[in-house]
């Protein structure tokens, strides 16, 4: 059994061990693929249920609404933003 003294020993060199310093360029590289997967984007596939769709061409991550005219933003929710914006129009 260890004593305190060697158990705290221990435990900082494990602490010390996992803080490794990473470069920015590292950490935008490890995060880049972690936001590309989460942006909703549009799908053409909506436009066969959803016949008040219009692609946005500048920004994928927005389509536009032909019945008020207006883009509106699907990147948090995707599909579930369309729903709830047709629910709300």
């Amino acid at each position: 059994m260890l004593n305190q003294n060697e158990e705290s020993e221990i435990f900082v060199e494990k602490e010390q061990l996992s803080k490794t310093p990473v470069t920015p360029d590292e950490f935008d590289e490890k995060n880049k693929d972690k936001k590309e997967k989460r942006k909703g984007v549009f799908k053409s596939e909506w436009l066969n249920k959803f016949n008040f769709l219009k692609e946005y061409k500048p920004d994928k991550s927005q389509v536009t609404c032909m019945a008020c005219n207006s883009p509106f933003n699907v990147h948090y929710g995707g599909k579930t933003d369309v729903v709830q914006h047709s629910k709300n129009k």
